[in-house]
């Protein structure tokens, strides 16, 4: 079930602690905040979307991962752009370029798997990324 949020009420009710990005590139602005109930009936996934004047967007995902699950794995397609092995204040992450636009930054951080999505360049998502707090 999604919930549209603000941050604060976020932080409340998530299952875990929320991190932000202390940097947002200038062109983009706070769109939406959405929160996910799970079917155990506690918040373990939040999406926080940016959105430019040009109408373009990105957004940083949150997910708590499950302790006893099997861990985070992901498929990336190769011919999908150049994907890059990166650190994120010491923690290992991937980023992956699109051929086609775009970029998909990803890492895990404690047991949240966070994501960064959309049009932005990698100087731009890694510095939003090693922002987070």
């Amino acid at each position: 079930m999604e919930e549209v949020t603000t941050l604060e009420t976020a932080r409340n009710k998530l299952d875990y602690k929320m991190r932000l990005a202390d940097y947002v590139p200038n062109n983009f602005s706070l769109n939406r905040v959405r929160l996910f109930l799970d079917t155990d009936k506690i918040y373990h996934s939040i999406r926080i979307e940016y959105k430019n004047e040009a109408g373009e967007f990105f957004f940083i995902t949150e997910r708590q991962l499950n302790t006893d699950g099997t861990g985070w794995k992901s498929s990336i397609n190769e011919s999908s752009g150049k994907i890059e092995d990166v650190s994120i204040n010491g923690l290992n992450g991937v980023l992956v370029l699109y051929t086609e636009g775009g970029m998909r930054l990803a890492w895990l951080w404690d047991d949240v798997l966070v994501e960064i999505q959309g049009k932005l360049s990698e100087e731009q998502v890694l510095k939003i990324a090693r922002s987070m707090k």
